[in-house]
């Protein structure tokens, strides 16, 4: 995510031919995957034991609904026996004004026509083969699933839950504005059961409070024939329906959540890059230009430095967003009010960085968000310095990282521990500060000590060993103690401003 502080067109109107145009383009690309390369085996080996998820789903955008039924198989990769298994329900974090996660000066933006709830209904939970009522219980946006026996090691299980989510009038993640219906968060997504058993965090107000496996997606849509669907995935096929709608077909390769964005008045710019189909749906035609270069140059140069993106396609979607960018697999949302202004390459270049550094290598964005924002903010400005020379890079290296960082130490804050949970940030000035400039500082750091070649070496081998899977801090000092012999946890320790082994810095929760 970042937030904002301070070519070939297609551009038809008839939202028939922008279908036409998506499915020639995305499902050739599709078709054509390259059955040789080494994600392929990796692709494999996962597909085998992540979770898979099929979805029906229809909008009713009169009455800001969508109704769903969905299946889920899931694997118990763990060594331990499960007795239930949890999901989050992250609509229920809209329900009630007073438990928003939201700080209170950002509630005016969020919701300009006043607060409006969104929810989620879980109808039933149950085996599909069997037809078997599984007994559930729901609080707040965590939802336990008693096994109907114990779930041993390796052993999989369908569950099928009927659900139903109310959209707020929000300009958040999830909700609607004037132009679009951000469903993005909106479905029971399985929670993460690790070395810590399952990670059930809140829906925090600072940072992006979401930790997720990787998984696959088949998800049917049905909406009224005059919406455009921009999403994860492919979009395989739409067929006619009776009565004046439309049904999108759309399946995934392997990423970490399924978002997808509607609206009546998309057009839609393309272009190929190195096989994927790069999309810009937007609303100002100028701005949208700017994005799609943005987006195509930087797909282009990240795929040569640190590994290829595996997918067949990826979309910048113009979106009623207050934030300024939201990262999704293979789908990105850029606040609309952007286009056109000076901040929308930078953006756009952030969340596409996003699509490597949280979509294809993982991590717990609530205990380490560094490990991805940093990365990611360090990529944007790699970008620059590739795109426009490195004058220009170090500019904004200085500009955008080093004295925002700089500025924040001249405060005396008494805590600049980059490495610290989401609750432990008493606001987005700590975490823009901390977590992107100071993290992207870790990584300018490493590349100017290790020189480019030992550095690109690295992180490329970061990627190709964590490329579907969630990462961690120690696994990435560890990789570097491994690959290189002047870079050692003490270095780490030094740029992340943790204190010498055996002290402790106790902060109150935020």
């Amino acid at each position: 995510m970042f937030r904002v502080f301070n070519l070939k067109k297609i551009a038809i109107p008839a939202a028939v031919l922008l279908i036409i145009l998506l499915l020639v383009t995305t499902f050739m690309a599709f078709m054509k995957r390259d059955k040789a390369s080494w994600y392929d085996e990796k692709f494999a080996r996962i597909a085998r034991k992540c979770p898979q998820y099929y979805m029906n789903v229809s909008f009713n955008p009169e009455e800001k609904t969508v109704n769903a039924v969905m299946k889920v198989k899931y694997t118990n990769n763990s060594n331990k026996n499960l007795e239930e298994v949890y999901f989050y329900l992250y609509p229920n974090a809209f329900k009630d004004e007073n438990r928003l996660p939201f700080l209170e000066d950002e509630i005016p933006k969020v919701y300009p026509n006043g607060f409006d709830p969104g929810y989620i209904e879980v109808n039933y939970v149950k085996t599909p083969e069997e037809g078997q009522d599984l007994e559930f219980h729901i609080e707040d946006i965590y939802m336990k699933v008693i096994m109907p026996q114990s779930l041993k090691p390796g052993r999989k299980i369908s569950l099928e839950v009927s659900f139903s989510v109310k959209l707020p009038n929000s300009l958040g993640r999830f909700g609607y504005g004037q132009k679009t219906y951000n469903v993005c968060n909106w479905y029971p997504i399985l929670a993460v059961y690790d070395d810590d058993g399952w990670n059930l965090n809140p829906y925090y107000a600072i940072g992006d409070p979401f930790y997720s496996e990787i998984a696959l997606y088949d998800v049917v849509i049905e909406v009224p024939k005059d919406l455009v669907i921009a999403s994860t995935g492919t979009q395989v096929e739409i067929k006619e329906k009776d009565g004046g709608t439309r049904e999108w077909h759309i399946k995934t390769g392997l990423v970490r959540d399924f978002a997808w964005v509607a609206s009546t008045e998309f057009q839609i710019h393309q272009k190929e890059v190195d096989g994927t189909n790069i999309y810009s749906y937007y609303f100002d035609e100028e701005g949208s230009r700017k994005a799609l270069e943005a987006a195509a140059e930087a797909v282009r140069f990240f795929n040569s430095y640190f590994g290829k993106y595996p997918y067949d396609t990826f979309s910048v979607v113009a979106a009623d967003f207050y934030i300024g960018g939201m990262e999704y697999p293979n789908l990105v949302l850029i606040d609309k009010t952007l286009y056109g202004g000076s901040f929308l390459e930078y953006i756009v270049v952030h969340e596409t960085a996003h699509q490597w550094w949280y979509g294809l290598v993982g991590s717990n964005q609530i205990k380490e968000a560094w490990l991805d924002e940093g990365l990611t903010e360090y990529s944007t400005i790699m970008y620059y310095e590739h795109r426009y020379g490195k004058a220009r890079g170090a500019r904004m290296y200085n500009d955008f990282v080093k004295n925002r960082y700089r500025f924040y130490e001249l405060t005396n804050p008494k805590d600049f521990r980059v490495l610290r949970p989401l609750h432990e940030f008493r606001d987005w000035r700590d975490y823009d500060a901390l977590v992107y400039a100071r993290g992207a500082m870790v990584f300018g750091e490493l590349r100017e000590q290790a020189g480019d070649k030992t550095f690109q070496r690295v992180m490329r081998q970061y990627f190709r060993e964590y490329i579907y899977e969630n990462s961690t801090t120690e696994a990435f000092i560890r990789l570097w103690e491994k690959e290189t012999e002047n870079f050692d946890k003490a270095f780490f320790n030094k740029m992340l401003n943790l204190p010498p082994e055996g002290q402790n810095i106790q902060i109150p929760a935020a």
